[in-house]
């Protein structure tokens, strides 16, 4: 494996926020409930002048079905277009091509009497249920609705039950870091700052014959302490309980069936546990604390399941076979990305320091096209191809507000209508497309370009990137975790993937991209 240690230029990408409302201004004049709206849009990049311009909305003198958006102040070059599903914006003062600007199909919102701030969030792989962690040791766990084949961005018309299936009681004493659900989306496995690991079931319980469906997407969920007259949630205790780390966990894998699962800490190591035994069968070393880690995947529903279902191993393959010739991706917080190879239970590599770019937060491997994507406490993201860790193939970032998660789209499914920037085209043949979450709540979608070839010179070519679609809906507070899910039958056939979020705000999101 080459180790050269060329570094890429960095590219800037812009921003694009737009009025949170703005897909219901453009619905009531469609409507004809006003003759005339407005909203804001505001575009960024760094070391460039900013652009904000208001919008106007309103029908077509002519064709009274046709709505026509066009700048009335502040224009900047700013475009807006789209079709009551999908919208684009551009920015001909800073260069930005038509982006995708995606809102959520539906919204969860958190019981005001709960902790507000989501700590962890994951999706079942089947899509049937969800589970939020929160500041106090608590996780929640939702029943998903699904979405209708023509649901539109507008009016957001489809309700979903915020009602929790049961709250598991405080499984931790701390702050929940992480949450991955088994591949057979019944079984959770939770991580805190406490130091521990917990395996708990993850069943839906039935629904309620007298509890009728809720009607507004904002609507609250029922409390544990609600009264009897109202759904009431069942505790659930923990099956298994993983000690060993001495510092909070911070990241966690499931290996196969779930026999085996992993988890890394900021105590420097990365534990291989043997679930029906609650003990730990390997412990690797770090060069510095570990703040992410991947095995593959990339974040989707199941990802580190479904991809590794019979890879993964260390010197105890006898004691779990599926973790044979298994690769584990770090992100330090000295800001190296280092490699674990678990047959042989040790660290085979790690790249140079980041130093002024921060501590590697958040990691994706994507083992079949062999990518490792890493991004930084300090909003840098890396990329980096599997034969050649030293200096990467690109950088990227927008601005220096920290990288909390990614995860890559589903190849298949991964075609976009803007790149942002012009360069990156990860939606077309080759291409990758990775879901940022950021701690100034501006999650995104990146375009990266693959270069053509499969030798070690094309894996050193710097890659295009792009922003190919802005994840609105939110305001300012930080998004911490993104999950995507590739939908039932009828969404892979439409060529739409779902992109989730969950943050500081309390609110679980769902996107259809």
């Amino acid at each position: 494996m080459s180790t050269t240690t060329a570094t890429p230029r960095m590219h800037t990408l812009p921003i694009i926020t737009i009025d949170p409302t703005f897909a219901s201004v453009v619905g009531d004049v469609e409507a004809g409930l006003v003759a005339e709206e407005q909203f804001w849009v505001s575009c960024y990049k760094a070391r460039e002048e900013s652009v904000h311009a208001k919008v106007r909305v309103e029908l077509d003198e002519v064709d009274r079905g046709l709505v026509r958006m066009g700048p009335v102040e502040g224009a900047g070059g700013v475009s807006v277009a789209g079709d009551g599903t999908d919208y684009t914006v551009s920015c001909d003062a800073l260069h930005i091509p038509a982006t995708r600007i995606a809102l959520p199909v539906q919204e969860y919102r958190s019981d005001p009497q709960h902790p507000h701030r989501i700590t962890a969030f994951d999706l079942s792989p089947d899509g049937s249920r969800f589970a939020t962690g929160f500041l106090d040791g608590s996780v929640y766990l939702y029943p998903s609705t699904p979405l209708p084949y023509n649901h539109s961005t507008y009016p957001p018309t489809v309700p979903a039950p915020l009602t929790p299936a049961h709250t598991p009681s405080r499984p931790h004493l701390s702050t929940i870091t992480h949450l991955r659900f088994f591949p057979s989306s019944r079984v959770l496995l939770t991580a805190a700052a406490d130091f521990s690991l917990s395996v708990l079931p993850a069943d839906l319980p039935p629904p309620s014959p007298s509890s009728s469906p809720p009607t507004s997407i904002s609507s609250v969920p029922v409390p544990v302490s609600a009264p009897a007259s109202r759904p009431q949630s069942t505790r659930v205790t923990p099956a298994r309980t993983l000690r060993g780390h001495t510092r909070a966990i911070t990241s966690t894998a499931i290996i196969g069936l779930g026999r085996a699962v992993l988890s890394s800490s900021l105590d420097s190591t990365i534990r291989l546990w043997d679930v029906p035994s609650s003990t730990a069968l390997a412990t690797l070393p770090a060069a510095s604390p570990v703040l992410a880690m991947s095995v593959g995947g990339g974040g989707g529903a199941g990802a580190d399941t479904h991809a590794h279902a019979h890879a993964h191993a260390h010197t105890h393959t006898h004691e779990v076979p599926e973790t044979a010739h298994g690769t584990v991706f770090a992100g330090l917080q000295s800001g190296v990305l280092e490699r674990f190879d678990l047959r042989v239970g040790r660290s085979v590599h790690k790249t140079r320091a980041g130093g002024a770019m921060g501590g590697v937060s958040a990691v994706v491997y994507d083992p079949v096209r062999g990518r490792v994507v890493g991004g930084t406490t300090r909003g840098v993201v890396r990329v980096w191809d599997v034969r050649m860790l030293g200096g990467g193939v690109g950088r990227f970032r927008r601005n220096e507000a920290g990288v909390e998660d990614l995860v890559f789209l589903p190849p298949a499914l991964g075609t976009g209508t803007g790149t942002g920037t012009g360069t990156g085209t990860g939606g077309g043949r080759g291409g990758t497309r990775v879901a940022v979450a950021t701690a100034d709540g501006l999650p995104y979608i990146v375009d990266i370009d693959d270069p053509s070839g499969d030798d070690e010179t094309s894996a050193g070519v710097d890659v295009g990137v792009g922003v190919g679609v802005e994840l609105a809906g939110g305001d300012c507070d930080p998004v911490r975790v993104v999950r995507t899910w590739a939908g039932d039958a009828h969404a892979r056939e439409s060529g739409r993937v779902e992109v989730w979020s969950a943050g500081d705000d309390a609110v679980v999101r769902r996107y259809r991209i």
